[in-house]
């Protein structure tokens, strides 16, 4: 339906697309770039759940196609990425980690990480900008793609953890695929050169973007489904996701999509109580992280017996890494340096259940402070307090969405990877691309209002 020549919604801000009038007013041609875009982003939603590795391909390729439709319309002012206190601060993040090159033992390492990392920055604010300004009759079709390849991904990996990952093992083998074709080799057992079975490790990966990306998800769907469908599939994908989640064996998965259900409830009702709370517990883990991983394991708290084996083992790691940040506290070791202080001849020995030395800190907070010293702390601590402050911009409707995703992606980060990973960049990357389409969603009339009106 139209009413005054725009989109007309339902209360719930719902669009009836399908009306023989909205397809006359808005035919297929006018609305074929928000179809194209729509479509790249429903292949990376399902693809980086299958493998987010995919997203090192699938991002680029759904900014290359914002970017060919800005070109298109000549509207090349949509590709300028706005500039933030925010913005400005993860810039000063990334050029801190590129000048720490210059004290790094491998510098070309540490200037490729920052480079890769920049270049994903960039992407999303261009992203961002794009979005923002983009017509709401092709905020339909990428929205609805989003929330597509989800359902899609996530149906997938059901089916997989159900099955005991018969899909792959059936693809593997069609394949011809030998031992030395898949890594890491543990994961897999053959019998005469076929695959008979995957360790459940193998998806730990696949779970990670499930808790960053479910909550953009459902913001989508509130802004651009009808009335009578907005509940049913918002509980649909709320459930589904969370029992995926929870039937797999990723731990920091499960953390961080309770701490997000948490912050959403409490800012459904307690807004301000939310804020305060994140922005609390953003300063204090990365200002205060290296004294907490000292404590906990002078506590004994990794030999726990109510802890995860996992979370035991990362206190370990941490307290090494918290250790060795304690040798050069202020200009940190150089941006992805944490890898080549590996030290293999400490790994532990057959038998012995934890190594004090990984090659990743598992905890991206404590691998600032190693690598980036007390001033990569102090940045990345006013990025996360910028991100909240804009996440307060988008009004009581969208704001909780803000948070939830806020605390999965801080759970996230604290005991997960390396943060120079470039999956792990990319997979942080498409959760700011997505919740910028989720925003977008969400505001609900044809003219983009500022973030302070977005609620509107």
């Amino acid at each position: 339906m139209f009413q005054g020549g725009r989109l007309a919604c339902h209360p719930a801000g719902g669009l009836v697309f399908p009306s023989n009038l909205d397809r006359s007013r808005y035919p297929l041609r006018s609305r074929f770039w928000g179809v194209l875009i729509g479509t790249l982003v429903m292949i990376a939603a399902s693809a980086t759940l299958v493998s987010p590795g995919t997203l090192e391909v699938t991002l680029p390729l759904c900014i290359a196609g914002m970017l060919a439709a800005a070109v298109a319309r000549k509207s090349y002012r949509s590709l300028v990425p706005a500039i933030s206190p925010g913005a400005l601060i993860a810039a000063a993040f990334l050029l801190m980690a590129l000048v720490s090159a210059l004290w790094a033992a491998h510098p070309r390492e540490t200037i490729g990480w920052a480079l890769i990392s920049f270049s994903a920055f960039l992407g999303c604010g261009v992203a961002a900008r794009f979005l923002l300004g983009e017509h709401r009759r092709n905020i339909f079709h990428i929205s609805e793609g989003l929330w597509i390849g989800m359902a899609a991904g996530l149906l997938y990996l059901a089916a997989e953890i159900l099955s005991n990952q018969a899909i792959k093992i059936g693809l593997y083998n069609a394949l011809h695929l030998a031992p030395t074709d898949l890594r890491p080799r543990q994961y897999f057992s053959w019998n005469d050169g076929v695959l008979v079975a995957i360790s459940p490790a193998d998806l730990t990966r696949n779970i990670a973007p499930i808790p960053l990306y479910i909550w953009a998800t459902l913001l989508a769907i509130r802004g651009t489904t009808s009335t009578a469908m907005v509940k049913g599939v918002m509980w649909f994908m709320s459930l589904l996701a969370g029992a995926v989640v929870f039937i797999s064996g990723n731990e920091t998965a499960k953390l961080a999509i309770v701490a997000g259900a948490v912050l959403f409830a409490i800012a459904r009702y307690k807004p301000q109580w939310s804020l305060r709370l994140l922005q609390a517990g953003w300063v204090t883990v990365c200002l205060a992280i290296v004294p907490i991983s000292l404590t906990l394991y002078r506590m004994n708290v990794h030999n726990a017996p109510w802890l995860q084996p996992t979370a035991q083992h990362r206190i370990i790691i941490w307290n090494r890494v918290s250790e060795e940040t304690m040798k050069s506290p202020v200009l940190g070791i150089g941006a992805g340096m944490t890898y080549w202080n590996f030290d293999g001849s400490q790994v532990a020995k057959e038998g012995e259940m934890y190594t004090r030395y990984s090659r990743d800190a598992h905890n991206v907070f404590l691998q600032t402070w190693f690598e980036l010293g007390v001033g990569g702390a102090a940045l990345l601590a006013l990025i996360g307090l910028a991100v909240l402050q804009r996440a307060k911009r988008l009004g009581t409707a969208m704001a909780p969405y803000g948070y939830a995703t806020f605390a999965s992606a801080s759970v996230t980060l604290a005991s997960s990877w390396g943060m120079w990973r470039v999956w792990f960049v990319y997979m942080f990357a498409f959760a700011v691309v997505i919740f910028a389409i989720a925003v977008r969603a969400g505001i609900r009339s044809e003219t983009t209002p500022g973030l302070g009106d977005a609620s509107a």
